[in-house]
Parts: C-alpha cells; structure tokens; sequence
C-alpha cells in the first residue's frame, strides 16, 4: 500500500501525529510524506527556468520507504497581500490567482506521484484546503485524519469549515484524535473512527535510565522543577504560567518548544525558563530533571477537540502531570491532577510536588506507563490498518 500524506507540519519540524503514523506505516507501506507548500524565494522569478530539476530537488528520501517532498506555490499569493495594502486586487482577481496556485500545485503533484509510481495510493489529508487534489491523483481511496477544530483557529480562511465539510463527505474513511470531533464528524461520514493520540513509550521511557544525563540547563536547580514540552500557541494559557510563577517562587517552570509569538511577561521572572525547541531524541533528557509535568492549557473550542500528545509522553515518563480538566485528560482523571482554574492549578501542583516519591504516586506512576504501553503510535497504526483493510 502506498500513502501520499498532505500534512500541516513539515516533517522536520516538531515530530507530531502524521510525523508518527508514517514513520510506524511505513515500516509495511511507501510513504510520499508532503510538506505544506512554501513561497520560493523572491530570486525564484517567473517564469520558472528548469522546474523539473527544481522539483527534484524538493524531493529528499529520510527512511528506506519514507520520501518528503516541499512543494513550493507561484510566489502571486505573498503578491496579492502585498498589492491588497492599497486595495489593487478586486475579489475576481484574488480568485484568479488562487486557482492558478491550484492547478500549478496539481501539476506538480500529478508529476511527482508519475516520476515516483504512486498510482493506487491513499490519499491521506490533514488539511482540507487541498480536497480538489481528490480524484486528480489516481488515489486508491481518500482518508481524512481529523486532529483539531481547525475553524477555530484564528488566521484560518472563512472558507476552511466548508472545505473540511465536503472532505468529510469526499473521504472514504475519517478518522479523529478526540471525542468531540468523532461525534461531529460522525454526522458528515458513516465511516468516522476514533483514533486518540498516542505514545511513543520506548522513547519517553528513557528518563528510567540511569545513564541518561540531566542538560545543565536544569540540572542545578534546588528548586522543584515543573515542566512543559510542546508549541506554545493560542491554546496555552501563558498568564497562568506567568501566575503560578508569580506565587510559587521556589519552583522554577521550563518551557521548551516553538512559540507562536514573544513572550515578553516572562522575562522579569528569575523562575521560568523559557528553553525554546529542542531536537526531540532530546526530549527525554529534559523531561528525565522534571520532577512534575504540567499542560496548562486554555479552555476554549480549540482544547476542547483535542487529544494532547503531551500528556501521553509525561505518561510514558511516568512523571506526575498536572492539567486543564478538558474533555479528553478527564478520561484520565484518576491519574492526573485535574483543575479548572488557576487557584485549583496552583493547588494541584502543589499537591504534585508533595507526592513526588510517595507510594501513592509510585503506584499512579506505574499504572501510567502500563496505560502508555498499551496504546503506543504502533497499536494506534495496526488499528489504522485494520480499519483501511475492511
């Protein structure tokens, strides 16, 4: 079976859901992994001089049956933005533009999956603005993997809930990562599946190991660590963390990962690091010095359709993890310390950082990892297949 995956992340970035699947999948299965498209660069003119050469170029083979491929589109959209300053552009004319992007990137599509013999194939989506690629690519089938509200994002078109509706309706299969989007997307497609995140426990379960060494970062620090991994966007509650630093000066909090904006409110506190990304064969080793994990999340329409990756990497640690109570960490309630609101937060962590040790928390920390153990990546893509071949 050969998969064509169109995702919203590039694969070299942080290594999420689509960058799991495909790695697992394609231990049986050829992957042609897409990145999002990206504008070339402005000496990029057109017309475009040697676009075979320069496609083969974007194309860069990572695993034995893994290639990536970084589409790019006609810089005219970056064009239009810039003239729409002074209102150049009418309506028609931005249209205009947008579907000769859509042919252009169908074109090179089409001559990607020809060069690479991947007629037959899934056409795996994870976002819905490339749905008129259905029927141009010689798929086999369609499949939607659904992981967020992605109408609820800001910045996103008007149009995206309307192109996700007719995917839906399109795929052959849906598959969501949280409850809430199982059962809205159950009503557009019969064949709606709830696939939750996952664990990559080998990976997160490293922190046991004795040889794994703390980085200096965190390593001298005589105060209880709290930590965080993961993007920091419009779903983390960056005021919370600033006010649990706040009131709990001998605890220092670290955050790594990219964040989608400046974080100038915690700069003046001597107890939050802000790490930024790290590689992720390195995650281990920082979550190995927290002594507690922490998602503190917002609570609006974009956590209440997902399933955080986060809090199943903590589970693999078996650290302590402290979170929003949101519809899909409350499945786990009895594991975690749930609140939903700060006061309660800052309660729980508290709680947390007393139990580090304790018998009770040494039984919670097992029953974790056994939870993790049994709902790797890997038992998530058997389940995947298993579905793909009814």
């Amino acid at each position: 079976m050969n998969i064509i995956c169109l995702s919203f992340t590039c694969w070299d970035f942080l290594f999420q859901r689509p960058q799991q699947l495909m790695r697992i999948l394609s231990r049986e299965h050829q992957i042609l992994y897409v990145n999002p498209p990206l504008i070339p660069q402005a000496k990029w003119k057109f017309p475009y001089q040697d676009l075979e050469k320069r496609l083969s170029k974007c194309l860069k083979q990572v695993d034995d049956k893994i290639n990536v491929f970084s589409p790019f589109r006609l810089p005219f959209e970056l064009i239009d933005k810039i003239m729409l300053q002074d209102d150049v552009l009418d309506l028609k004319e931005r249209r205009s533009l947008k579907e000769l992007n859509t042919f252009f990137l169908t074109k090179v599509m089409q001559y990607m999956v020809r060069e690479m013999s991947f007629s037959d194939a899934v056409l795996w989506f994870y976002v819905p603005d490339a749905l008129y690629l259905i029927g141009k690519l010689g798929e086999s089938m369609v499949c939607y993997d659904c992981v967020d509200d992605l109408s609820a994002f800001r910045g996103v078109s008007d149009d995206i809930k309307k192109w996700e509706t007719e995917l839906c309706k399109k795929a052959d299969v849906v598959f969501t990562s949280a409850h809430q989007l199982y059962h809205e997307k159950r009503d557009l497609n019969k064949h709606t599946y709830f696939i939750p995140n996952g664990a990559d426990y080998d990976h997160f379960n490293k922190v046991g190991n004795s040889c794994l060494r703390v980085p200096e970062e965190i390593k001298h620090s005589k105060m209880p660590v709290i930590g965080f991994i993961g993007s920091i966007g419009e779903w983390v509650d960056v005021d919370l963390v600033t006010y649990l630093a706040n009131q709990r000066p001998n605890y220092m909090f670290i955050m790594i990962g990219p964040a989608h904006y400046t974080l100038p409110q915690w700069e003046k506190y001597k107890n939050i690091r802000f790490l930024g990304r790290k590689p992720y064969c390195q995650l281990p080793v920082y979550l190995k010095g927290f002594d507690v994990c922490f998602v503190p999340f917002l609570d609006n329409e974009v956590t209440q359709h997902t399933n955080p990756v986060k809090m199943w990497e903590f589970m693999a640690a078996g650290k302590p993890i402290v979170a929003t109570r949101l519809p899909e960490t409350q499945v786990y309630e009895r594991l975690l310390y749930l609140a939903s609101d700060w006061e309660t937060f800052l309660r729980q962590i508290d709680r947390a950082v007393n139990g580090v040790g304790s018998q009770e928390q040494e039984g919670i920390k097992e029953e974790m990892k056994q939870i993790a153990r049994e709902n790797t990546w890997v038992r998530r893509c058997e389940e995947i297949v298993e579905i793909l071949q009814r």
